[in-house]
């Protein structure tokens, strides 16, 4: 019968195990239950618990609350039996010695008084220490709190238990060593000696509670700060040979000290280790320590192999940090067995799936600690520590996250080691040389009948073996092919159920593989190859196609050779080159596709068709198949044929009509068509190809409800849907089928809930929602943030891959120009996302859309500076830098040259801006352009068709201020903006684009007294265009404004009213600012309006119209300080002003409109021209008031 102590030891221990649950033990605690212990039981039980007694019925009884829990078939005898086992094996660490030590001492009926044992007669008289309390006790000993009689100081003494004194003297050797440790963190061992034949060790007293106990109250800093102080303790000790090997959170002590600073203690070196420098094993057998933390070389008995040093420490400091930031260990189980199991081979789920708040380099720290061979951790405690302390000062970390391959438990086979050849062979050789050559004549002959005779058995005995293996063979591929028949039946009646929840069914093949797995060792061999080949089979169920592709491979390489197992070779293949083309199509860069497609290619597609060919090759190939006609269409998907393939697949599914991947295979062929850029009529085509896809992929679930990869490929179709907007697409259609992407990403995760695929698909389809509100001037904020929470899904199911920056990528974008035209601060999203760009570009070097992404948020940065009236070539030279790192990886990027073509275009208009000339950038900038456009189409690709408009439009711009003739470039520029704006009718800036062009044949016509209506009015239309696109643009508004302005000058010309034009004018411009009121051109026209109303209203009016004018001139200069032409129309209006008041003072008004004019022709001597009539006018005053 155990004792209550002891019975609640147990049911702790079961807790900890997840064998009961805290409600089970509540619900079926007898009425009548003991008082609870008031000491910590579950980390200081008796030292050796009574046997179980035994009812009257034979059944063992332990306690009333474990009886309760067995009858009620919670606990079983043999895992009672078990867990006290362990608890009897658990020697009693010095933590118990410190736990709580700040509390009252035990009262008498405390369990720390209970279970203490009687001291001995020589201890009672002891004048060394006075033993005051039993602070715990184990299988090894006890330990006591003691106070030093001839120093006063306080310590833990603990009494070691050992009948064999060579076991006893080297455990005592061993706490001499840790004595000679001299470190802050570790707990200081004072004296190690015996009294009355009683070894003992005298320890500092700690007063504080574990780092466990603790760790809800301590902050990230905290926990970080604390395993850095615990790691280079260790490393202490490890530099004198000592290795701790049972580092655990329970033999970490934290005190605070009296200046608040938390300080770690680091208890019981080497006293958990087995004196034979062994396994550490009790009597029974039972791994010492607690298995949660033990290192894999550990885990499988290595304790005396070489490989036990300071990295096996690291592995439990890696285990301890885990679970203070996660809140368990990296493995658990119900047993400790089954902990060390999971220790030996599964791999640890990273933190941040199960915490996404940890950042990505504590839990690269972390993996690279928990590696599973020592060779991937870091070397010392020393290195670990520094890199916490990168970690807590910002700086970049040394580790990097182990491969899979250095994680895996590949010691579990004993290590084999070269043996040497027992002769060199050079020896040989000089032997053989010495062999008479008469020698080898005679026995020529004897030798060649010899082989002729070996040869004739030889074939006979061959061809009688390769009959006995070949009928064997076919008997075991029979007796595998019953096991692939039923995963696959199984697997199609799980999907066909209605839509559910399939990780059962999962884990049943799951569980059937492991079956067929087990069988490997004791097959004979002709039985191997059709064992790899159903496990082979079972993995791609599970759609494993990496796992799947190694079984089958080597079932090819037994030598078991089947059409199905080619069949099946080329589904995997396929299936890897869908998935590697799928993530390499994210990339927008179509240069950079086309390269790795053809690296896919060479790796799968060839290797797929060649298996497939194989498959329906022979006389009888085809009849084995389920559905023939389904690897024909296969087979010429993967060759791009695929009007052939559709062909294929209409009489697969007469074949075979009941399956899915029929139907599935359908929508692929559909959905690759409908992607072909090489494809004539793509443009025309696509949308129904697509929309034939999604129809068949209806089909397809319809047959398999539950089958999560249906789901996924249906969202593809509909987020491609999404991309490729048809220019007659209404509204509720764009999102109707928003809709059906979420709806499908959510029948996937109810199928599968772990799948961050469907999270990255919902924040893709989010993205795109986003960027379509945005260009149709509604607020696409809303999206955002579910884009993000979607993301952020995404990312704590799986690895943060390249795919997922570029979702996160296209966010900020769109993020930073929907506020952009909000006229709101876009510099703390842009540092954001510029950081997250340089952190993508950081870990995944080889991927150009990232860089061009990081090139365009510099490009951002720059056209927010020139705005303000900074300096931008910074951040265009850094924007340059990475696009020249995209060209460098792939010469023929298209999308690079756009890019970089408009970085120089902005260099160009810097240029202009400041009154220099701008044709070097242009020239640089025209070429790159030209070539994207020579190379897809002539105005096809939009961003580098506007590009080329907008040189032909900055060069007319400075032709016509420097007096150059600019009608040929004018009507280059024309031509183009035309073309642009007619291709692509759904995009806002080439209406805008072509509105602009129009509006300098506009200014020309007016210079010349001409009737500028023709350009006008075309340019409106497309301004309308525009505003029916994107409702309450800013720039579209502003762009009108400036237009009406003009046919307002034109009628003053004709002298005709004015009037109604100026109202649409500022009607317009009203709408421009309230739409961004942060647009610095809008106040510059606004100002230019003013003048005009001074100019041509009553003059009544002009007084307040000069007081407005001024006051949009000053408020251009205060968004973007030194703007030439706000600077300009400032001293006009200052001039203006100053022609309006009394003679005697238009010397003082005219002076500040002199400068004004002066300052802006610094600024941009280009102005001259324009700015020449004014200083007349100014020189003019300034001479008049004199003479007065």
């Amino acid at each position: 019968m155990l004792t209550p102590e002891q019975e609640q030891a147990i049911i702790d221990l079961a807790l900890r195990r997840r064998l009961v649950t805290p409600e089970q033990v509540e619900l079926h605690a007898p009425e009548s239950r003991p008082p609870a212990a008031t000491a910590d039981v579950r980390r200081i039980s008796a030292p050796t618990p009574p046997p179980a007694t035994t009812s009257k019925r034979g059944f063992p009884t332990y306690g009333p609350r474990v009886d309760r829990l067995r009858k009620l078939g919670l606990l079983d005898d043999a895992t009672i039996q078990e867990l006290n086992s362990e608890l009897r094996s658990s020697e009693m660490t010095t933590e118990t010695a410190a736990l709580k030590s700040g509390e009252q001492p035990p009262s008498a009926g405390s369990a720390a008084v209970r279970v203490q044992l009687p001291l001995p007669e020589p201890l009672r008289r002891w004048t060394r220490y006075e033993l005051l309390d039993v602070l715990g006790q184990g299988g090894m000993g006890v330990v006591y709190k003691a106070r030093d009689r001839r120093l006063g100081r306080m310590v833990a003494l603990k009494f070691i238990r050992l009948t064999d004194p060579k076991m006893a003297q080297r455990f005592l050797n061993e706490a001499r060593a840790q004595a000679r440790i001299t470190h802050d963190n570790i707990c200081k061992v004072y004296e190690v000696d015996e009294v009355a034949g009683q070894p003992y060790i005298a320890m500092e007293f700690v007063d504080g509670q574990s780092v466990l106990a603790i760790s809800s109250q301590l902050s990230l800093v905290n926990k970080v700060k604390l395993m850095q102080d615990i790691a280079e303790a260790l490393h202490a000790a490890h530099r004198i040979g000592i290795i701790h090997r049972d580092m655990k959170p329970q033999n970490v002590l934290v005190e605070q000290k009296a200046d608040g600073r938390l300080r770690p203690v680091v208890m019981d070196f080497g006293l958990a280790r087995d004196v034979r420098s062994r396994l550490n094993l009790t009597e029974s057998g039972v791994v010492l320590g607690t298995p949660e933390y033990m290192s894999p070389e550990q885990a499988r008995g290595n304790s005396g192999d070489q490989r036990i040093d300071a990295r096996t420490d690291v592995y439990s400091l890696g285990a301890m940090l885990y679970e203070l930031l996660c809140g368990q260990p990296p493995f658990e189980g119900s047993t400790s067995v089954q902990v060390l199991i999971s220790v030996i081979n599964d791999e640890v789920v990273p933190i941040r799936a199960r915490n996404p708040a940890i950042p990505d380099p504590l839990d690269t720290i972390v993996m690279n600690c928990l590696s599973k061979e020592p060779e991937g951790r870091y070397p010392t405690a020393r290195a670990l520590a520094e890199d916490l302390g990168r970690f807590l000062a910002g700086e970049p970390i040394h580790a990097r996250r182990p491969s899979q391959s250095q994680s895996r438990p590949g010691s579990l086979r004993p290590a084999m080691t070269p043996t040497p050849a027992s002769q060199p062979a050079a020896a040989i050789t000089q032997r053989r040389l010495h062999v008479g050559m008469g020698s080898i004549l005679a026995l020529g002959l004897l030798v060649t009948l010899a082989v002729l005779v070996v040869l004739v058995v030889r074939y006979r005995v061959q061809r009688a073996s390769a009959q006995r293996t070949a009928t064997e063979t076919q008997r075991a591929a029979q007796l595998f092919a019953k096991d692939v028949r039923e995963f696959e039946l199984f697997m199609r009646a799980a999907y066909a159920l209605p839509l559910h929840n399939i990780r059962r069914e999962q884990e049943h093949i799951r569980q059937r593989i492991g079956r067929v797995e087990a069988q490997l060792p004791t097959l004979p061999a002709e039985n191997i190859g059709p064992a790899h080949y159903a496990i082979g089979r079972g993995l791609m169920l599970l759609r494993d196609w990496e796992a799947a592709q190694k079984q089958l491979e080597q079932a090819l390489a037994t030598g078991f050779e089947t059409p199905e197992l080619h069949f099946a070779l080329g589904l995997v293949y396929g299936a890897r080159f869908e998935r590697a083309a799928d993530e390499s199509r994210q990339n927008p860069d179509e240069g950079w596709v086309t390269q790795r497609l053809r690296q896919h290619e060479q790796e799968f597609l060839l290797p797929a068709q060649k298996h497939l060919d194989l498959a329906l090759s022979g006389s009888t190939a085809a009849s084995e198949l389920e559905a023939p006609s389904y690897a024909t269409a296969l087979s010429q998907y993967y060759r791009s044929q695929f009007d052939n393939a559709l062909a294929s697949v209409a009489r697969a599914a007469a074949e075979a009509p009941w399956l899915p991947a029929i139907a599935e295979l359908e929508a692929r062929l559909l959905r690759e068509r409908a992607t072909q850029p090489t494809r004539k009529d793509a443009a025309l085509y696509a949308a129904y190809d697509l929309r034939r896809a999604a129809e068949a992929l209806k089909r397809a679930i319809d047959m398999a409800r539950s089958n999560p990869a249906l789901y996924i490929e249906h969202a593809r179709v509909g987020l491609l849907l999404m991309q490729r907007p048809e220019p007659s697409e209404p509204k509720q259609q764009l999102q109707q089928t928003y809709e059906q992407i979420l709806d499908s990403c959510q029948k996937a995760l109810v199928a599968q809930p772990e799948l961050a695929l469907a999270y990255s698909l919902i924040a893709a389809a989010e993205v795109t929602l986003a960027a379509r509100l945005a260009d149709r001037g509604e607020d696409p904020r809303p999206a955002l943030e579910r884009g993000e929470i979607a993301l952020t899904e995404s990312s704590r199911l799986s690895a943060k891959d390249a795919p997922l920056f570029l979702i996160a990528n296209q966010l900020n974008l769109v993020r930073l120009r929907h506020l952009a035209r909000q006229g709101q601060d876009i510099i703390p999203s842009l540092l954001t996302a510029l950081d997250w760009a340089q952190q993508a570009t950081k870990l995944f070097p080889n991927w150009t859309a990232l860089f061009e992404h990081q090139a365009r948020l510099y490009m951002m940065r720059a056209d927010h500076q020139a705005e303000r009236g900074q300096e931008p070539k910074p951040d265009l030279e850094h924007a340059s830098a990475s696009l020249r790192h995209v060209l460098d990886l792939q010469m023929q990027s298209y999308s690079a040259r756009t890019t970089l073509g408009q970085v120089h275009l902005r260099l160009a208009q810097r240029a202009f801006a400041r009154g220099d000339n701008p044709q070097a950038a242009l020239s640089q900038a025209r070429e790159l352009f030209g070539t994207v456009l020579a190379a897809t189409g002539h105005a096809e690709d939009v961003e580098a068709g506007a590009g080329l408009r907008e040189t032909y439009v900055l060069e007319v711009e400075y032709r016509l201020l420097t007096g150059q003739e600019a009608l040929l470039a004018l009507n280059e520029g024309l031509l183009l903006a035309r073309r642009l704006s007619s291709v692509h009718k759904l995009d806002v800036d080439a209406q805008d684009g072509l509105a602009r062009t129009l509006m300098i044949h506009a200014r020309l016509a007016l210079s010349r007294s001409e009737d500028p209506a023709t350009y006008t009015n075309e340019a409106m239309q497309a301004i309308e265009r525009g505003l029916k696109l994107r409702a309450n643009d800013a720039d579209l508004l502003a762009h009108e404004a400036e237009l009406r302005l003009l046919t307002a000058r034109h009628l003053h010309q004709q002298h005709r009213p004015v009037e109604a034009e100026l109202r649409r004018v500022h009607t317009a411009l009203q709408a421009s600012l309230n739409s961004n009121p942060q647009r610095t051109e809008s106040y510059v026209l606004l100002a230019r309006y003013h003048l005009f109303s001074v100019e041509v209203g009553p003059p009544s009016a002009a007084a307040h119209a000069l007081q407005r004018g001024l006051e949009a001139s000053g408020r251009a200069l205060d968004l973007s300080p030194g703007t030439a032409q706000a600077l300009l129309l400032q001293g006009a209006l200052l001039l203006a002003q100053a022609e309006r008041v009394r003679p005697a003072d238009r010397v003082g008004a005219a002076q500040p409109a002199i400068a004004a004019i002066q300052n802006a022709l610094r600024a941009n001597p280009l102005l001259q021209a324009e700015a020449q009539p004014a200083l007349d006018r100014g020189n003019a005053l300034l001479g008049h008031g004199s003479k007065k």
